[in-house]
């Protein structure tokens, strides 16, 4: 099987992303981003495609993907109106000060 890195997300893939995402790391966002299908939902929204290597087969299926953080941002961004089109109000408002504690400088000596 040939695999093809990309710099990148094809929009198309987003749903995929966002499962996989979740898989990686449902556990441990779950209290504050769950129920799952509102955390997908608000991650096929909010991922970054300029902040993601994807790894593509042969036929542009998704095998896996990279996300990063940068001084520019995350993969798994987002932004108010995203979680508040979820979450609606009160679950964005909380979420959000929640995911601010998540917010750090990052260090790109070493990246």
């Amino acid at each position: 099987m040939t695999v093809a890195l990309h710099h990148g997300l094809p929009d198309r893939l987003r749903a995929e992303a966002a499962d996989l995402y979740w898989e990686a790391f449902g556990d441990k966002l779950a209290r504050v981003m769950g129920p799952k299908p509102k955390a997908v939902a608000f991650l096929c929204i909010a991922l970054r495609e300029d902040h993601v290597i994807s790894a593509l087969s042969e036929g542009g299926d998704l095998l896996g993907l990279i996300g990063f953080k940068t001084h520019a941002g995350s993969f798994a961004g987002g932004e108010w109106a995203d979680l508040r089109a979820v979450y609606g109000g009160f679950g964005a408002l909380w979420r959000a000060w929640f995911f601010s504690l998540l917010r750090r400088d990052v260090e790109n000596e070493r990246f």
